[in-house]
């Protein structure tokens, strides 16, 4: 059952006057999922208020310290996806009602609430309620999981089940288990006018990574491993913007566990200081390196936009070719190399990537300078997924995985994924 996506909105505008700088060469337009960008929050934000239940009437008890991980909120804001510490309250009389209190620490001063409804432990429901988050275009930001949208339809628990089962969250051994997709945004205040296209009558699915609450006395364990500090040289969207800094600076690195997947934490936080517009906004970048002779950057945001192209996202020339079903050439490719002391190295040749214009639809040659090439330093994982070739995958069990390490139950057609056999990992988009 294909899933409800999300409409895309703008984040920062810039003036893009380096598009017509002829180190930019405008490429062959593909038919491309577009990025995902990232809304702006209001300087003030109002308190919270849930609308779908009269939670505040409810007396609540403590039950102690638990850990959240944001999902539709991080992705729509830029909020972190890491495990934050919360606070956790118990309906009286309501077992498996919960009021989780200091989720989005970093978009909200003080954090922020959610109510999960989990007195159905194999049905758990978000119901429609003010996040106290206020867009700074549409306003007051709503959130619901997509089953409670679906019920409020008219849809029964039974149906949802049968068709909808990998976006269901569910209550187990404590923790509470979010999958990729399965919560909504709503912005009921939306003008008819507003710059997102944004339809107040309608929710938006949200989530590229799975959500999780854990409450106290349950388990959980995230498969991103300790960040571990990288030295990067960025002359990938430096140039464009015209900054020509190529001074060496330090970022964090992370490599997921289950996947492989490398994550590069703020890699454009340099680029993001230069212009003035505070490094803390900058945004991830994850990269499949299943392959360490040719790495693959799905489209992904850079946080950066023109007037005219509206948000700008980033790609590997060999994710635009994978997407378009033909070869990348050699020199194109961005690879990894261990250096034999220890540390590792992601290198970027000059023209490896492509920049995506969001409005326009334009996709643009990265403008990776020739003489200068972008790189990633880092000390070298141990090898979780090293492939040994005498190990039989042929009757292992496959295993579906986005970039983000989340496992999908069903892949959709046309979904970029990474299949795992036994030792074996692959990269496809499914058809």
């Amino acid at each position: 059952m294909r899933k409800i996506y999300f409409l895309l909105m703008a984040a920062i505008t810039l003036t893009m006057s380096a598009f017509n700088n002829a180190e930019i060469k405008n490429a062959v337009e593909a038919d491309l999922p577009n990025a995902k960008v990232i809304r702006q929050v209001a300087k003030t934000a109002k308190a919270p208020v849930a609308t779908a239940e009269n939670y505040e009437s409810e007396t609540w008890t403590s039950l102690g310290a638990g850990k959240y991980i944001s999902t539709a909120i991080a992705d729509c804001y830029g909020g972190s996806t890491d495990l934050v510490d919360v606070e956790i309250f118990e309906a009286q009389g309501k077992k498996g009602l919960y009021k989780v209190v200091g989720v989005w620490p970093d978009i909200l001063n003080g954090g922020g609430t959610i109510y999960v409804d989990a007195t159905d432990p194999d049905f758990v429901l978000i119901k429609d309620q003010d996040t106290g988050i206020v867009d700074k275009v549409d306003g007051e930001t709503h959130i619901a999981s997509l089953t409670s949208v679906l019920v409020s339809n008219g849809y029964t628990k039974e149906k949802i089940l049968a068709e909808l089962a990998d976006i269901n969250i569910t209550l187990k051994d404590n923790v509470i288990t979010i999958p990729e997709g399965a919560v909504c945004l709503n912005w009921p205040n939306a003008p008819d006018d507003s710059s997102y296209k944004t339809d107040p009558a309608k929710w938006y699915s949200y989530g590229e990574n799975e959500g999780v609450v854990v409450l106290p006395g349950g388990e959980y364990v995230d498969p991103w491993g300790e960040a571990v500090d990288a030295t990067m040289v960025e002359t990938i969207l430096g140039p464009t913007f015209g900054n020509t800094n190529t001074a060496p600076y330090t970022i964090q690195i992370q490599k997921n566990s289950e996947t492989g997947v490398y994550r590069l934490i703020s890699p454009w936080r340099q680029l993001y200081t230069d212009l003035g517009l505070g490094s803390s906004t900058a945004p991830n970048l994850d990269i499949d390196a299943s392959d360490p002779t040719n790495l693959i950057i799905p489209l992904q945001a850079t946080g950066l936009g023109g007037k005219t192209d509206g948000a700008y996202g980033y790609m590997s020339t060999s994710y635009y070719d994978l997407v378009n079903e033909q070869e990348t050439e050699d020199a194109l490719k961005i690879t990894l190399t261990d250096n034999g002391d220890g540390t590792s190295t992601i290198s970027f040749p000059y023209r490896s990537g492509f920049i995506y214009a969001q409005t326009s639809g334009g996709t643009y040659y990265a403008s990776n300078y020739a003489d200068v090439l972008s790189y990633v330093t880092f000390p070298t994982f141990s090898g979780i997924n090293e492939v040994k070739a005498d190990i039989d995958n042929s009757n292992a069990p496959v295993e579906y995985f986005n970039l983000q390490g989340v496992r999908i139950v069903n892949p959709e057609a046309g979904q970029f994924v990474i299949k795992r056999q036994g030792s074996e990992v692959t990269k496809l988009i499914v058809r």
